[in-house]
């Protein structure tokens, strides 16, 4: 039996969504043939479905699209409506790492966080006399959250020739799933783990050099909510890519004030790890609103830390590095004066290195979507000092909120949402006249043909690769409908 799964990408971004992928090499080991179609925002409908058409045959049971957040554009829509009018009899799936309501009826069966188990349990049930799935029926589709897929030893990915993979690709790589901590705005569907939940270590040697030795990848975006939860967790893995005999390239999330605490041996071991690309969740620079969050290290002590961090990478390894500072604008007690003071430290100390400020998002879930982890502050948001937004029209010019269908239009004693986007619109704008690199694993390099000392180089604001992305991307759509 085969299956179709569709790797949803977000506009302008070639990222291979591993999750796609580890599904699919599960599904090989159950005796599925599945094919993986990757970049699927930038195929036009005619070609879909010339695809489709070469490839659906008697022993297609279902067609699947998958995507890292929630995703359901025009071309999803008439893919699957097309699917539905000419081949009924197959059923329609979609996965994401939370539940979101979509605007369609052609979806059988919605999945939610990691779905190994619950997959192939799916398909067992519905083509080979298995045991009945657990589902919740939600307008109409039947959602389906993971089951016994965490933690999880081997999440290996092997990739398929018919993938065209690249060697200058970042591909993903997972080491763990879920998060030993609980920040208070975190909505990830595994918190609090306790516990050693990292995966073998001879597996992923093998997924490492079957990459490489296949297709000379050896750059690899980690898709763990926190890589460095643990030193013994970065030893283990760093021990394998001692062992390479090929150069690797590690970017992911890491706690910087983990780092500081431990102190060198730490950042020795990251060093051993290669672990190059540091996204650092800092949120903010403000103590008060840090504490207000479960982020307590004092300020002074994290910038002092973060310089010292970015002068120890840069003194070793040809000094490959690049650290990206994550703020969340609006959070408790931030005032629009202490969001600025922010910016002036890192104009200071930051350039050459690349930060993002984000406006708070508080989503606003219906009762059908409570079927996701809710963070606590969206399940009491009055507590941390939120209400709703009533001055709907007086806007001062303030863009509507970008995720305006979920997200609580909220002000507090100190600011209001538009407010903060306002700033962080205002903020992220000035710092393309400074020395702002690109982000460390920046969505529109993932396929372009970039040397790691190029890509250290690049400023944000010089970095136009869409004509590129569009050239790599038809090449490999070219290849998949030669097939």
């Amino acid at each position: 039996m085969n299956g179709i799964l569709f790797n949803i990408n977000q506009p302008n971004c070639l990222g291979r969504g591993p999750g796609a992928h580890r599904i699919a090499t599960e599904l090989r080991k159950n005796d599925w043939d599945i094919e993986v179609i990757d970049f699927f925002m930038y195929w036009s409908f005619d070609e879909i479905k010339q695809l489709l058409i070469s490839r659906i045959d008697s022993n297609t049971k279902f067609i699947a699209f998958g995507s890292i957040f929630a995703s359901w554009p025009d071309l999803a829509e008439d893919t699957a409506s097309w699917v539905k009018e000419n081949y009924p009899h197959i059923i329609i799936i979609y996965g994401t790492q939370i539940y979101i309501p979509l605007k369609t009826k052609h979806i059988d069966y919605q999945f939610m966080g990691f779905a190994e188990t619950s997959v192939i349990n799916l398909l067992k049930h519905l083509f080979s006399n298995g045991d009945p799935v657990k589902y919740k029926t939600i307008k109409g589709t039947k959602v389906i959250a993971s089951e016994g897929s965490a933690p999880w030893k081997n999440p290996i990915i092997i990739y398929e020739d018919r993938d065209f993979i690249e060697h200058y690709e970042w591909l993903g790589v997972e080491f763990s799933r879920g998060c030993k901590f609980s920040c208070d705005f975190c909505n990830f569907p595994i918190l609090g783990v306790k516990g050693d939940w990292t995966r073998d270590a001879d597996n992923f040697e093998l997924q490492l050099n079957d990459a490489y030795d296949r297709f000379g990848v050896s750059r690899y975006v980690i898709s763990d909510e926190t890589f460095n939860d643990s030193t013994e967790k970065i030893t283990k893995f760093a021990d394998v890519v001692d062992k390479l005999n090929f150069e690797t390239f590690f970017t992911g999330f890491l706690r910087a004030d983990l780092i500081i605490s431990r102190g060198q041996h730490e950042m020795e071991e990251l060093s051993r790890m290669k672990m190059f690309g540091h996204f650092y969740g800092i949120e903010s620079f403000n103590h008060k609103s840090a504490k207000a969050i479960s982020k307590g290290m004092h300020p002074d002590k994290m910038k002092q830390g973060l310089i010292d961090i970015k002068n120890y990478f840069k003194s070793h390894n040809k000094g490959y590095y690049r650290g990206t500072i994550s703020l969340i604008a609006g959070l408790p007690y931030e005032t629009e004066e202490s969001i600025y003071t922010t910016y002036e430290w890192l104009k200071e100390n930051w350039q050459g290195e690349n930060f993002l400020l984000n406006a708070l998002e508080i989503p606003k879930f219906t009762v059908e979507e409570s079927v996701n982890t809710l963070s606590k502050m969206t399940m009491d948001y009055s507590k941390y000092g939120y209400t709703v937004y009533k001055e709907e029209d007086n806007l001062d010019g303030i863009n509507r909120p970008r995720m305006s269908h979920k997200t609580l239009i909220w002000q507090n004693e100190y600011t209001n949402y538009y407010r903060v986007q306002k700033i962080t619109d205002e903020i992220i704008t000035d710092s393309y006249n400074h020395d702002f690199r690109l982000m460390n694993f920046h969505p529109t390099l993932y396929a372009s043909n970039t040397s790691i000392e190029e890509f250290l180089s690049i400023k944000e604001v010089e970095f136009q690769p869409f004509d590129s992305n569009v050239l790599f991307a038809k090449n490999y759509i070219n290849k998949k409908l030669s097939v």
